[in-house]
């Protein structure tokens, strides 16, 4: 391990916390956050969890 990546949080850690702020109903439509989650999603090969995203959030799961 680098030890100067020593005390930050894992880009793929902070996708946990964009999705939570998904789920509340003042932002769930938030396009920003939706985009700043799916990109996420995608430079991590998160497959697996966007399935999950799509099932938590209530979103149309696009299979592509």
């Amino acid at each position: 391990m680098e030890l100067s990546a020593e005390g930050k949080t894992p880009e793929y850690m902070a996708l946990a916390g964009i999705k939570f702020k998904l789920s509340l109903p003042q932002l769930k439509d938030n396009p920003q956050l939706k985009e700043q989650l799916l990109q996420g999603i995608i430079t991590g090969n998160m497959a697996p969890y966007y399935k999950e995203v799509c099932t938590d959030l209530g979103w149309n799961f696009d299979q592509k």
